[in-house]
């Protein structure tokens, strides 16, 4: 690739950076949806040289209750971290992260919601070093009649709580009028944010408006205007236009338009970008979206290069099982590289429906534990006469932290040998195994008001 191309690309990729969100948060999310009745297992992640695999458990509930990431090394896959969630009922009330460090999982950040009548009131996030848990953060929010009306967001600083930064809400109806944030240093205002928005009679968001001003300003200073403009017939999105103010010239001055174009069956087939240079508009990229029968199978960007759109790179969907696409690969198109190759971007997916960027350059989601394929999703999910699941498993299992709070575990053999002893100093529902060969084994689970005895199948 020439000097010029390599530029044209790493200004492509800078800027495709920035508007990939746009995809999972606005855009056909329907075409890459999962089954309903379908939870995501195992993804491989595929970065450059480096291949990562997440293996997920779930509750009854369809929560997820575990993440366990791997990379892998020469032939094997290494533990690296590990993310749990408790519940009670449907209110995530922790998130702990372990790493695996000195062959153990250990604790190195943590998370705890509260709830008031249903609304989340407070988290706090700690960080552990050697086991003991140091307060870093801490977010209170107020709610009135479900609605967030207030965020306060404080650090920990010489042992004492710092506010760092404030957010109100303010609704008109049951819409969104305004956001005001004031930013603190030292516990004095140091910078004050408004955004407020507008709507049309369908409720549609049809202009915010940016403003800022310093502590000892008495006037508010515009800094951006964004119009939303919507098909008058089914309330597409047709377009976004940006406009930033020129306080030398009292105006609000165009910066930047995004123009959608969608298909006979409302499918998005293309975003337009463009800059305002001088007092043209001028294209800067193009995001193409390709379908076969209502499914999603390809989106590429695009610059304009010797006056013509070029492709730069494309991400492909293949392999689906219904709507969702369980093979996501992003490689260089003419224009971008060596054509066909692999290149990792943002890649944007569906997590369980969840709208999900991920950098890499390839993706494979799957649904069932891949290492047995006769395993059925029933051994994914919890059954009463199982605490422990899934049953058989590759070496991780789990055990409900809503109905049993686990002490201690031991593993034995089926000569009633001890293997391995573990004491839980905090809640957690892992049995992590994976060390051992595959085999049948015994498991006893001391929980905080029963014993649980089961058969462990590991394979």
């Amino acid at each position: 690739m020439t000097s010029f191309f390599k530029i044209i690309y790493m200004k492509a990729i800078r800027i495709s950076l920035f508007f990939a969100l746009l995809f999972v948060l606005f855009f056909p999310q329907k075409t890459l949806s999962a089954v309903n009745d379908q939870l995501i297992t195992e993804l491989l992640v595929t970065d450059n040289d480096t291949t990562y695999r997440y293996l997920y458990l779930y509750d009854t509930n369809g929560n997820k209750v575990l993440e366990t990431k791997y990379s892998r090394q020469s032939e094997a896959w290494m533990r690296l971290t590990q993310t749990e969630w408790f519940y009670e009922g449907t209110k995530c009330t922790m998130q702990r992260e372990k790493i695996w460090k000195n062959n153990i999982w250990s604790i190195s950040y943590e998370i705890d919601y509260d709830y008031n009548n249903g609304n989340l009131t407070n988290e706090l996030h700690q960080v552990y070093d050697n086991g003991v848990a140091n307060p870093v953060r801490k977010v209170d929010y107020l709610n009135a009649r479900s609605k967030l009306v207030k965020k306060q967001a404080f650090s920990m600083h010489n042992n004492a709580w710092q506010l760092d930064q404030e957010v109100s809400f303010k609704y008109v109806g049951e819409k969104l009028d305004s956001l005001l944030t004031n930013v603190y240093e030292n516990g004095i205002i140091s910078k004050q944010y408004l955004a407020v928005s507008s709507y049309d009679s369908s409720d549609n968001l049809v202009n915010q408006i940016s403003k800022q001003k310093n502590p000892t300003d008495e006037i508010w200073s515009n800094v951006d205007n964004i119009t939303y403009i919507y098909n008058s017939g089914n309330g597409h999105l047709i377009s976004q236009r940006n406009k930033i103010w020129n306080a030398i010239n009292a105006a609000w001055e165009n910066s930047q338009m995004i123009n959608y174009e969608y298909d006979s069956l409302n499918n998005l087939l293309y975003e337009n970008y463009k800059i305002w240079q001088s007092m043209f508009w001028k294209d800067n990229l193009k995001y193409e979206y390709y379908y076969d029968q209502q499914k999603l199978v390809k989106k590429s960007l695009l610059k304009p290069i010797y006056n013509q759109w070029r492709s730069l790179i494309s991400i492909q969907y293949s392999d689906f099982d219904g709507n969702k696409a369980n093979h996501v690969e992003s490689k260089f198109d003419f224009w971008g590289g060596v054509t066909g190759e692999f290149t990792t971007s943002f890649i944007p997916y569906l997590f369980n429906d969840v709208p999900t960027i991920q950098k890499a350059d390839k993706l494979q989601l799957n649904y069932l534990q891949v290492d047995d394929p006769t395993i059925t999703r029933e051994l994914l999910v919890i059954k009463d006469e199982f605490p422990v699941y899934p049953n058989p498993s590759t070496g991780v299992f789990y055990i409900d932290t809503q109905n049993y709070r686990v002490l201690s575990w031991t593993l034995l053999d089926m000569n009633g040998r001890e293997l391995k002893n573990q004491n839980s100093e905090y809640s957690t529902g892992v049995i992590d195994i994976t060390e051992f060969s595959n085999g049948i084994y015994m498991l006893k689970v001391n929980c905080i008001d029963k014993q649980i005895i089961q058969k462990l199948i590991k394979y």
